[in-house]
């Protein structure tokens, strides 16, 4: 539960190496200039040339992990072949004959920006996955908190907060609910807080 960004992204398998060397440049640039003045901690690791995993502050890691369509199947416990969270999402939302077109490589994941301590965090998720998306053959982004479409950080600010204050309400009612020798994990409110709509007595002098 918490405002999260979607994504699913396919391209051209010679495409994705140089499109993550971007990425990669680009999140480093990001901590360098903005990220430690800001004291966020911000991470880039690079497992292999078709992956891309990046830590920002409070949010879930950032993952680029491309990979064919047929290779995202798991094995369950039973032996049984089963669909995974990305292949069901690359499913939903793309052709059957594009997902499984061999030149093709994806990933789908989602990162959830709850958490974050700085409005900066969410920007910086959904720049670095714009940037991955906007040359892609195939992308299908959502963001939660609107920012991505919309690029009025405002947006993100106010979803992120009404966000925390329900996780907030809905610890409280579990609480109440289990008894106080029960400990319930609670998000806790967010720090993130959307702009005060001044008034005209705000503005005012006297």
């Amino acid at each position: 539960m918490g405002v999260t960004i979607h994504y699913a992204v396919g391209m051209q398998s010679g495409r994705v190496k140089p499109t993550l060397d971007r990425a990669q440049a680009v999140g480093e640039e990001m901590k360098r200039e903005q990220a430690i003045a800001l004291a966020v901690p911000f991470s880039v690791r690079r497992p292999s040339e078709n992956n891309l995993l990046i830590d920002i502050g409070g949010c879930e890691t950032l993952a680029f992990e491309f990979n064919t369509f047929e290779s995202f199947r798991k094995t369950g416990s039973d032996g049984q072949s089963a669909w995974s969270y990305e292949q069901s999402v690359l499913a939903r939302t793309f052709d059957t004959r594009v997902l499984t077109d061999k030149g093709i490589r994806w990933t789908a994941a989602f990162c959830k920006t709850q958490f974050a301590n700085a409005l900066a965090e969410h920007r910086w998720v959904a720049e670095l996955i714009r940037g991955v998306a906007s040359v892609a053959e195939y992308a299908h982004v959502y963001d939660e908190g609107d920012f991505y479409h919309t690029r009025n950080i405002e947006d993100a600010a106010s979803t992120i907060h009404q966000n925390g204050m329900l996780i907030d309400a809905l610890g409280g009612k579990l609480s109440g609910i289990m008894g106080g020798d029960v400990k319930i994990v609670r998000g806790g409110e967010t720090k993130i807080k959307p702009l005060k709509k001044q008034s005209a007595e705000d503005l005012s002098f006297n």
